[in-house]
């Protein structure tokens, strides 16, 4: 299934490419980027004769593009975050791994901590950092849980938002390639165009991360998963070490 997943999301990645150079070749005149794009921007606002209705629209309209650059920057910072994760991840996996092995052979060598000797006011108050360690380790495991099912089910929600950002490239396409209604004028078919293509590059790139986000998820679901197994051996650790302050502090009181 997996592989099956990769090589749709290899020929998907490609198809971005393509669909994102073919606008380009098509629209040759594009060259968008947060100075053009300012630039117009700057020339709407000082821009004599134009009424307030149709400024606004074309404001608008461009700042649906300036936005739409904003996100390729996003995806592209998470596509570098993915493409890290999937190096680091197995090594830092392997490491758990091996910590968790050392941990459990150390427990099971180990003598139970006596607690005998303590006065009881110490043992009180032993009890008390305990017990707050043990409250911040299953806040940890209960974050580390929330995350392993978001992950574990990411495959899914992948798949449905590359077509759903297949499909958009292809509606903005569509609407690239069509004849400027004679309604419309030069200043608003230019930001049309310019949210067209911008919105084309914003979901190739989005692609392009969802696609290194599938390939990495596995190694990192199994990291969650070694953090969860480590938390989850130090918890009943110190669950063992709570356990035996409270029942020796009560026979203490009752003495």
């Amino acid at each position: 299934m997996f592989l099956l997943l990769v090589v749709a999301l290899g020929s998907s990645g490609a198809w971005a490419k393509s669909a994102a150079s073919d606008a380009g070749q098509k629209n040759p005149m594009f060259q968008i980027n947060k100075d053009t794009l300012k630039a117009k921007i700057d020339a709407i606002n000082t821009r004599e004769g134009i009424d307030e209705a149709t400024k606004s629209k074309l404001l608008s309209i461009y700042q649906t593009a300036e936005d739409n650059l904003a996100k390729i920057e996003k995806f592209k910072a998470q596509t570098a975050d993915f493409k890290a994760a999937l190096k680091q991840a197995p090594e830092q996996t392997k490491r758990l791994q091996k910590e968790i092995e050392q941990a459990s052979l150390k427990a099971s060598r180990q003598k139970p901590e006596d607690f005998s000797r303590i006065p009881v006011e110490e043992l009180e108050q032993r009890l008390i950092i305990e017990k707050g360690n043990l409250s911040n380790l299953d806040e940890q495991l209960k974050k580390l849980e929330d995350e392993l099912a978001v992950q574990s089910s990411r495959p899914q929600f992948i798949r449905e938002e590359m077509l759903a950002a297949q499909q958009d490239i292809e509606t903005a396409q569509k609407k690239l390639g069509m004849t400027a209604d004679k309604s419309d004028s030069k200043l608003e078919v230019e930001a049309r165009q310019a949210q067209l293509k911008t919105s084309i590059d914003s979901r190739a790139a989005e692609l392009k991360m969802l696609d290194v986000e599938a390939i990495s998820n596995p190694a990192r679901v199994e990291l969650l998963k070694a953090q969860f197994q480590q938390l989850d051996m130090q918890k009943a650790a110190l669950s063992s070490v709570v356990a035996a302050i409270e029942s020796l502090a009560l026979d203490l009181r009752q003495q």
